[in-house]
């Protein structure tokens, strides 16, 4: 199974075409399938862009999140789950949390697929950065 992680890229290519000032954030998970823990990630997140992590194969998963900051302090953290049965990806759900900063939220759902799927969301980071200020290495450990 291979470990795989997309949006950045193309989120970083976008925001430095218009150079302006926009949100970064950063939000940790958790995430488990039949309590069992399938991964434990950080994600970067530009404003209006999603970001993903991936395992594929049998037994394998596909988590997506994006961010949208609400009128009241609050964040709400929209996801898309889904495992890997080997032949494709099967989508679990495509639940929303409201979340303020520092609070872990939990979304929890029954499926025939896997069970029951737990995910932990805690949205640890929210920075406003402007003209090529974004070092992902910042927000997440780089290799």
């Amino acid at each position: 199974m291979s470990v795989v992680k997309h949006g950045l890229i193309s989120a970083l290519w976008l925001w430095s075409a218009s150079a302006l000032a926009m949100s970064v954030y950063q939000v940790d998970t958790r995430l488990y399938f039949a309590q069992q823990l399938m991964t434990t990630a950080s994600y970067v997140i530009l404003e209006g862009d999603s970001s993903q992590y991936e395992q594929r194969g049998e037994g394998g998963y596909r988590l997506a999140l994006q961010v949208e900051e609400n009128q009241d302090a609050s964040y709400t953290i929209h996801s898309t789950i889904q495992s890997d049965n080997g032949k494709e990806l099967i989508t679990l759900g495509t639940p929303s949390i409201q979340v303020l900063p520092q609070q872990a939220g939990w979304i929890e759902l029954d499926t025939e697929a896997v069970g029951v799927v737990k995910l932990q969301v805690t949205l640890v980071r929210h920075e406003e950065v402007e003209d090529g200020a974004l070092n992902e290495c910042e927000y997440v450990e780089c290799q």
